[in-house]
């Protein structure tokens, strides 16, 4: 039998989107509001963005900011 190894508890609780950066746009799955989403903060709308974790907020902020820089708008977090 396969015995195994170095799983203590659940695998994916210390993971988030600030640690997996150098391969967040391989895993990131585009939700459908998000053309909407970057069009608002393009605009300078504000919005929330909610929802438990693990359920991709910020990858998508993340993605967000990489795609306004990409349309040569400053995106400032505060």
């Amino acid at each position: 039998m396969a015995k195994l190894c170095n799983i203590n508890g659940y695998p994916f609780a210390k993971l988030s989107a600030e640690e997996e950066r150098a391969y967040i746009k391989d895993i990131f799955y585009k939700q459908q509001y998000y053309d909407s989403l970057l069009d608002l903060a393009e605009s300078g709308a504000s919005r929330f963005i909610l929802g438990q974790r693990g359920q991709g907020k910020s990858a998508t902020i993340i993605h967000l900011f990489d795609d306004m820089k990409n349309l040569n708008v400053l995106p400032i977090l505060t």
